[in-house]
């Protein structure tokens, strides 16, 4: 578990910045704004940057391309929006990983385990104590692995986003404007995609309320 969230967001910036930091930085975002990546956590930030830098070779290739791609580019464009919805909805996440830490809260349940004051009243509350702390280890898991197939699907979507903008060059050379519907679809597959991992990371922090 501590690999996993090595990999997703560099350790100083999760000691030195809280969730509520983040909380506010959503919040003061308008409805519909673009997402400027460096007001996310640095991993999820890189991924958007990229899917940015994909966005933006395929609409000038679709602007250089004699053949009218109609279809595409507004599909494109909502992919694009529901990505920015998904990498807020990641940089939640990791905010919230980065608030509670993890190796504080295994050492308090250890501390539980091994207190027995003698006392059943304070024995029991101790126990609902372990519980509970279990639990919240449980659903912290659960979020740093949504992460983690957040930032796998980022990187496929990334990749395929770089395949499509190669089909939209060739459709260019070759004036085969029959692909663009097969383009269309691949992008639209993709956003059912975005809307499926968003669902999840939703369920995953709803658990913790």
């Amino acid at each position: 578990m501590a690999l996993v969230l090595t990999t997703l967001f560099d350790g100083e910036v999760a000691e030195s910045v809280g969730r509520e930091v983040y909380v506010r930085a959503r919040a003061a975002l308008p409805p519909g704004e673009r997402t400027d990546p460096a007001d996310l956590f640095p991993a999820v930030a890189q991924r958007l940057a990229l899917a940015h830098d994909a966005e933006h070779r395929i609409h000038q290739a679709i602007a250089d391309s004699p053949v009218p791609l109609a279809d595409v580019e507004p599909e494109v464009e909502r992919l694009m929006h529901q990505l920015e919805l998904l990498a807020r909805d990641a940089d939640r996440v990791a905010a919230y990983l980065a608030d509670e830490n993890e190796t504080a809260l295994r050492s308090r349940l250890d501390r539980l385990h091994k207190t027995q004051s003698g006392d059943p009243h304070v024995d029991h509350a101790n126990a609902q104590a372990a519980t509970a702390l279990h639990d919240q280890l449980d659903a912290r898991a659960q979020l740093a692995r949504q992460l983690a197939q957040f930032d796998a699907q980022m990187e496929h979507i990334t990749a395929t986003l770089g395949v499509i903008h190669a089909q939209i060059v060739r459709m260019s050379i070759a004036e085969e404007v029959s692909a663009q519907g097969r383009v269309t679809e691949q992008v639209r597959e993709l956003r059912r995609e975005v809307d499926a991992a968003s669902d999840a990371l939703h369920e995953a922090y709803r658990d913790l309320d």
